[in-house]
């Protein structure tokens, strides 16, 4: 089952979906790849990771802040 949703935002409202993680540890090697290739592929520049994950209803609602 899926952790979460791990997201790139930036500080002007801007938000790119990375991939789905099953843990905290699979998002931080994602990160690592983002952070190494992401910019010159023309993804966006991160100013915070941030993994969304389900509420008790099922929602994407929370928010968990990595970097």
């Amino acid at each position: 089952m899926e952790y979460g949703i791990l997201v790139v935002e930036s500080e002007d409202g801007q938000y790119q979906i990375i991939d789905a993680v099953d843990s905290v540890s699979e998002a931080k090697e994602h990160i690592g790849s983002y952070v190494n290739h992401g910019e010159s592929c023309g993804c966006l520049a991160p100013d915070r990771f941030v993994i969304v994950r389900r509420d008790a209803n099922g929602y994407y609602t929370r928010r968990e802040l990595l970097y």
